[in-house]
């Protein structure tokens, strides 16, 4: 009887170090079966980010820049016609003689314009003498009195000088020159605005182009971080399928090694009820351990399905994983 009991506590130790062995191995693939649906979910979204970013931003820049080129468009066909009316008003301000001064009107203003500084240096003479002579109080006061006398035959004058000079500037607006000049005075203002307005448009079409070239260089960047997190999530995969084999290899060392300890210690009712209840254990863990595998790999698929949807390029397990889906959807 103690030899039984000596050989049942043995058996009992083995079985409980096999059964460390397992869950330990069994929490190292759980642990790596969760940093690799960590880096799945990262990947996705990554992925997802880039591509909407990219999408949003081309169809942004492609309609600003299709605006921008109409505008472009449309300001040059304005220059072209501005251009053109141009060259035909200077041929007509050649064919059409520059109208001239009337003759009297001018010698008229010339004529007031001499009175006028004649006033000047008569008023300049007079104040002169106010100031440096002694004089008595009439004679002070008479040439006071011939200052106000000037001062107003001076505005007089003046105000007919502008009189006349609105008269000729009237008559030469009458003419088929000036009003000639003052079309193509309006359209060269109108060319020069069109211009500005050209090159404004230039810098914003370059702008524009700078701008989405940044885009595409911090999408590349983001590229670079989602490469970076697929080869890490290829290597845990990797590390998770050599535990999940190892771990699937030890079954059949553990059933051989259990039953034939078993059989040599314990008597046939103990070893079938035992072995019954270590083959129960150990179809419960196999069944688990195969819904991951089998979770896994729809996640996979999945993964597979939306890049083939997107046109991505597909690694050859990708390509499996499709063929072998097809192959049994094809069976049911």
């Amino acid at each position: 009887m103690d030899m039984e009991n000596f050989y049942h506590k043995n058996f009992q130790n083995f079985f409980e170090r096999l059964l460390t062995q397992m869950n330990k191995l069994k929490n190292q693939r759980f642990a790596l079966n969760d940093k690799i649906n960590d880096l799945l979910i990262m990947y996705e979204k990554i992925d997802s980010v880039v591509l909407n970013s990219l999408l949003q931003a081309r169809n942004f820049f492609h309609e600003k820049n299709k605006d921008i080129l109409e505008e472009i468009k449309k300001l040059k066909k304005m220059e072209t016609k501005v251009d053109k009316s141009l060259k035909v008003l200077k041929k007509k301000k050649i064919q059409v003689s520059k109208p001239r001064s009337d003759k009297k009107i001018k010698q008229d203003i010339y004529s007031l314009n001499q009175l006028v500084n004649q006033i000047d240096r008569t008023s300049k003479d007079l104040n002169n003498d106010i100031s440096t002579k002694i004089l008595e109080i009439k004679e002070e006061k008479k040439l006071v009195e011939k200052l106000d006398k000037l001062e107003s035959k001076k505005v007089k004058y003046i105000k007919l000088i502008n009189h006349l000079k609105e008269l000729q500037i009237s008559n030469l607006q009458k003419s088929a020159y000036f009003e000639i000049n003052e079309k193509f005075n309006e359209k060269m203002k109108e060319l020069t605005k069109i211009k500005e307005d050209l090159e404004f448009q230039i810098n914003n079409r370059r702008n524009t182009h700078i701008s989405m070239l940044k885009l595409c260089h911090n999408a590349n960047q983001i590229k670079d971080l989602k490469q970076k997190i697929k080869l890490e999530l290829l290597d845990h995969k990797f590390i998770a399928c050599q535990f999940y084999s190892k771990f699937l290899n030890s079954f059949p060392i553990i059933d051989n090694d259990l039953k034939s300890i078993y059989i040599d210690q314990l008597e046939k009712r103990k070893k079938i009820q035992n072995i019954e209840k270590m083959n129960k254990l150990l179809k419960q863990t196999k069944k688990a351990e195969y819904e991951r595998l089998n979770e896994f790999m729809r996640k996979k698929l999945e993964i597979a399905l939306e890049k083939q949807k997107r046109g991505e390029k597909l690694h050859i397990s990708e390509l499996k994983l499709i063929f072998d889906h097809h192959q049994e959807s094809k069976k049911i």
